[in-house]
């Protein structure tokens, strides 16, 4: 499970609730690193967070890194919390544990819960490409199945802030448009998931070249509902500061303020705010 970070002028993290992490070296990723980390908060689970701590640790530990240059993500939230099933192996299974599991996924092709727990296992063990197959086959045995549906989307999120860092744009957009469209599916069903649709706005920003109105506008939705929601704020400050939409971004960033007071981000952002000011007067 690749963690995620993502390119731009802006090298500043993006916060990925999905769990996804913020941008990377390139521009705020989210989570980056993250992405191998344990995304399945990312998405839609990271609901219930004492807002203070979970703010400061999801904006700090996934949000850490903004460079300003490129860009990246996806806000680092834990990736989705989907409801792992009975037998799930602990996080950071051993190579013959996974083995096991794959083993038991063949077996039974059938039987949602057994590939589900191998996909989870792989993608905790960043084996992205692996965890699709068997995230793909869940979907086709559950095709409504929601939490398949976010962990199809972080998957293939995860796959475009990997081929991102490696500066393969064409790869990188593939799995951040795919990305969308399950994050979109999953929506369908739960239009009010704050975590998902932020997730889902990352993708428009982490795409190259990256699509600003798409992402602000999914950001601003989350935030109509959910005016508290730490990465949708900290990726829209990041989107309207590109923009050059300062004033709003400083507007936002007193609100960040509130809800993640004393958060190391948000020196980052208050200075990029002002380096973009003080190159608009030179």
């Amino acid at each position: 499970m690749c963690s995620r970070k993502r390119r731009k002028l802006y090298t500043a993290q993006i916060a990925r609730p999905t769990e996804r992490p913020l941008p990377g070296s390139n521009g705020w990723h989210e989570t980056s690193s993250q992405r191998y980390n344990d995304r399945f908060r990312r998405n839609g689970k990271m609901k219930s967070h004492n807002l203070y701590f979970g703010v400061i640790g999801l904006l700090i530990g996934f949000i850490a890194g903004f460079l300003y240059a490129n860009h990246y993500n996806r806000a680092n939230a834990p990736p989705s919390t989907m409801q792992l099933p009975p037998g799930h192996p602990p996080i950071g299974a051993s190579e013959s544990e996974i083995a096991q599991l794959v083993q038991r996924a063949e077996e039974r092709p059938q039987d949602f819960d057994a590939q589900v727990t191998a996909a989870t296992a792989l993608y905790r063990a960043g084996r992205l490409e692996q965890a699709l197959k068997y995230f793909e086959r869940a979907n086709a045995i559950r095709p409504d199945d929601y939490n398949t549906l976010v962990q199809l989307g972080n998957v293939h999120f995860d796959l475009g802030d990997h081929y991102l860092q490696h500066q393969d744009t064409a790869q990188s957009n593939a799995h951040f448009q795919e990305a969308g469209r399950w994050y979109e599916r999953a929506l369908a069903q739960k239009p009010d998931d704050a975590n998902v649709r932020t997730d889902y706005g990352l993708t428009f920003y982490k795409r190259q070249p990256r699509e600003l109105e798409r992402a602000i506008a999914e950001y601003q939705r989350v935030l109509a509902t959910n005016p508290k929601h730490p990465q949708a704020l900290h990726n829209l400050i990041v989107a309207l500061t590109e923009k050059g939409e300062l004033g709003e971004a400083e507007a936002l960033l007193k609100r960040l303020e509130e809800v993640a007071p004393g958060a190391h981000i948000l020196d980052t952002l208050r200075q990029e705010i002002a380096n973009r000011r003080n190159r608009r007067g030179a």
